[in-house]
């Protein structure tokens, strides 16, 4: 699992935490949970990339990096998933094991 840092990105813009239950909503995925009332065309860009893309950090890359480097013949069983993509559903039918 690798970070979301669009996560860190939309506290800034929006000046306070997002609760779990809004990070998990499909509104946060549309960028619906970053919209103002009244956005600047630059603000409208912003959550529209935000909302679009999937960032993480070059740190989780390289611990990606150094797992799959370790994991010898259990590499075909290991998935890398962005925080963002993970659904309570998915570990219901997918547990994390190796």
């Amino acid at each position: 699992m690798v970070a979301d840092i669009n996560y860190g990105m939309t506290r800034l813009i929006n000046e306070q935490p997002i609760t779990l239950d809004e990070y998990l909503s499909p509104a946060y995925r549309s960028g619906e949970a970053l919209a103002n009332a009244h956005p600047t065309a630059r603000e409208a860009r912003v959550t529209k990339y935000l909302s679009g893309s999937l960032l993480t950090s070059y740190a989780d890359l390289v611990v990606v990096e150094t797992l799959m480097r370790l994991s010898g013949n259990a590499r075909d069983r290991l998935a890398i998933r962005s925080a963002r993509e993970l659904r309570p559903a998915t570990l219901k039918r997918e547990p994390l094991s190796l």
